[in-house]
């Protein structure tokens, strides 16, 4: 059920996202979680892989913290200035 709510929330945010590079990762993220739900639903999936299911979920949870790191190295290295400037009344608007 968590891993549902999961892959739910990371595709809402691909609705939101203005960081077209950042798109695949967010993909990826929503697509490893609807496995991770796939093989905690029905654990024979794995058997061809010659994998226990808890081995197989154990290495999709890895395989999540490294998107996520890689999503949060993309936010903290983000310019800046690649955004447009918001003024004290929120809107927006380009500065230069």
């Amino acid at each position: 059920m968590i891993a549902i709510v999961g892959a739910l929330s990371t595709v809402s945010l691909l609705s939101r996202s203005r960081e077209p590079s950042a798109v695949p990762l967010r993909v990826a993220a929503g697509l490893v979680y609807l496995v991770i739900a796939v093989v905690g639903v029905r654990p024979e999936v794995v058997s061809d892989l010659d994998l226990r299911p808890i081995e197989a979920e154990a290495l999709l949870l890895i395989l999540l913290v490294g998107l996520g790191h890689a999503l949060a190295w993309r936010f903290m290295t983000e310019n800046p200035t690649d955004r447009p400037a918001s003024d004290e009344s929120g809107s927006r608007h380009r500065s230069g």
